[in-house]
């Protein structure tokens, strides 16, 4: 049974995340009744997010969950029979002069490149306290590997390449990752999974209560907080752009700007293009395909010297063909990950543009075209070639999601591992005021930038507001 105190705490959530789903389930589960969420845009979701793409839905925002192991995500999956789309082992390696790696290169560049990782993570947690903080990770794996095997100049351009997928993972460039506190993120363990029909069921089961009870209120944005105290109570007053004001025992609301300000922030963003066929697995396959093996799901790109980038724009690429996804959940589209300048480059260039106008999509087409060309079957007199949909990700032009895609600690952070803490705990707001910080940077280290951080923040937020109003 609830307690008389619970069911009197006026609780007020801003923004309907996940991790503000997650918060706000908790405690209506618990018995508390007088909570309200506020959310600015005119969805649930926050970074999770689905659109269509020529009527195929597909994931804008998150689209794995990553280290399964003990993974509460993984357990709503099974709860809401998502379809998962574990990890191939197997990958495609286009180097920076546009030509196919043989398979034994690719999985010997792959299996060098995970190497270094792990010795990296070894070195950083051995060393942190020694290590200056402008050391990259990437500078730890290139004077690594020149020493390894720098008397093969070819292969050794390419692991050096290959190590910028790095990028893909923390939404920057390799070389502004944290090799000081790198040793913070490592994970549980698990292989990722690639929910092959989006977060959208997920995401339906977590905002269940809320919904049912019609208590987010849309198109509404903070526009002040203040404290008030009388003798030994105090509150907290929201005040809205819209014109509401109300008066709050506890506040529950992420501190983004100051995630970016402490650690980092990165910049990944994705293009979606979608195709009449999937024509890079149609027969005759490529040469290095064979039946047990044909062309594989992921295809690394290096930074390359026959797209139309600027000198010094590093452009790592890596495209994932969701037609390798489960029968029923297949499709002819090709998924993009860009970041860092790369990706801002690309969200430039459409953001005055009108989705799917004529000029957005040639915009779009002339930075991907340079990749898809490249794989199999590929044929420009083909009209299964062209694509019929094209989408861009504009995350870094939100300013609800922090003009970006989530935290990574990133060079020159010299304490990030206190500025966590201090995020993590709202340095005692919580139980002293009534105002309590979440989000994926409040999550512990192995889970920052993920779904899973954003959900078991928001858990951790609402078990101790209930504790408060409990005891």
């Amino acid at each position: 049974m609830p307690s008389d105190r619970l069911s009197k705490a006026r609780v007020a959530i801003i923004g309907a995340g996940v991790s503000g789903l997650r918060c706000a389930d908790v405690l209506l589960s618990a018995g508390a009744t007088n909570v309200k969420v506020f959310e600015a845009r005119d969805r649930i979701g926050g970074r999770v997010h689905q659109i269509r793409s020529s009527g195929h839905l597909v994931d804008l925002g998150a689209n794995w969950i990553h280290s399964t192991n003990a993974n509460p995500i993984l357990q709503l999956a099974h709860e809401t029979n998502t379809q998962l789309f574990w990890r191939p082992s197997t990958q495609a390696t286009v180097g920076s002069d546009g030509k196919r790696r043989d398979a034994k290169t690719t999985a010997t560049l792959r299996e060098r490149f995970w190497a270094y990782i792990d010795k990296a993570h070894e070195y950083s947690a051995q060393h942190a306290a020694n290590i200056d903080p402008e050391t990259s990770l990437m500078e730890f794996i290139k004077v690594t590997a020149t020493m390894e095997i720098g008397q093969d100049p070819d292969f050794l351009r390419d692991l050096l390449n290959e190590a910028q997928r790095y990028g893909q993972f923390i939404g920057n460039p390799t070389s502004t990752q944290s090799l000081k506190f790198l040793c913070m993120e490592d994970e549980p363990g698990g292989t990722d999974a690639f929910l092959a029909n989006t977060y959208r069921d997920i995401l339906g089961y977590m905002a269940k209560q809320v919904v049912e009870k019609n208590l987010v209120h849309f198109g509404t944005e903070i526009k002040h907080m203040s404290m008030e105290t009388t003798g030994e109570d105090s509150s907290i007053l929201v005040e809205t752009l819209q014109g509401i004001s109300e008066t709050f025992d506890e506040v529950v609301i992420s501190c983004i700007r100051m995630a970016i300000e402490n650690l980092g922030y990165g910049r990944l963003e994705k293009l979606y293009l979608t195709f009449p066929t999937a024509w890079w697995l149609e027969k005759p396959q490529d040469p290095l395909a064979t039946m047990e093996d044909p062309y594989p799901c992921f295809t690394h790109f290096h930074d390359n010297a026959y797209g139309k980038h600027p000198p010094g724009l590093p452009s790592n690429v890596v495209v994932i063909s969701l037609a390798h996804l489960p029968d029923g959940f297949a499709q002819p589209t090709l998924l993009f990950y860009i970041h860092g300048p790369c990706g801002t480059k690309v969200v430039q260039s459409v953001e005055t543009l009108e989705p799917h106008s004529d000029t957005y999509n040639k915009a779009i087409d002339g930075f991907a075209k340079p990749y898809y060309s490249r794989l199999a079957n590929y044929s420009d007199h083909n009209s299964s070639c062209k694509p019929i949909s094209h989408f861009c990700s504009s995350w870094q032009l939100d300013p609800l999601a922090g003009k970006g895609s989530y935290t990574n600690i990133q060079t020159g952070s010299t304490q990030a591992r206190k500025d966590l803490e201090t995020l993590r705990d709202g340095a005692g707001l919580g139980e002293s005021t009534g105002l309590w910080f979440v989000g994926e940077h409040t999550a512990p280290a192995a889970y920052l930038a993920t779904v899973t951080g954003a959900y078991l923040s928001g858990e951790r937020v609402a078990n101790r507001i209930l504790k408060k109003w409990e005891s």
